[in-house]
């Protein structure tokens, strides 16, 4: 697993987390259309495309935590904590440092380091 495997992992999830709340906005915005007791079409034609959008990620996203879980399984301590935060969670490098108690460069040390296992 490469680096950019890993922030293309970590996109796909903030575009799913993105067009959740956008579908929580449209969902909103068809219950205050039905409280008036109109519908609007685009607005469930919206809603039905960012929910068809939103599965096609999720089968992939789930696709790639599989291939995710079983390459970070190959690191150990704090180079899997390192991977974790930043990929999984979306932690910046500076709160992971916090965490760990390591300075950033540290931290970008053991990142190289576990990137060069995953690459093995």
């Amino acid at each position: 697993m490469t680096k950019k495997d890993l922030e293309n992992f970590y996109l796909l999830k903030n575009q799913i987390d993105n067009l959740e709340k956008e579908l929580v906005r449209i969902d909103k915005a068809c219950a205050k259309h039905l409280k008036n007791n109109a519908t609007s079409v685009e607005l469930v034609t919206l809603k039905t495309s960012l929910e068809d959008n939103i599965n096609k990620k999720l089968k992939e996203y789930y696709k790639n935590y599989e291939t995710f879980l079983l390459a970070i399984n190959k690191l150990c301590g704090k180079h899997h904590v390192v991977i974790v935060l930043r990929y999984l969670k979306g932690f910046k490098w500076e709160e992971i440092a916090e965490i760990l108690h390591y300075s950033t460069r540290q931290v970008h040390r053991l990142h190289q380091e576990a990137l060069d296992i995953l690459n093995k």
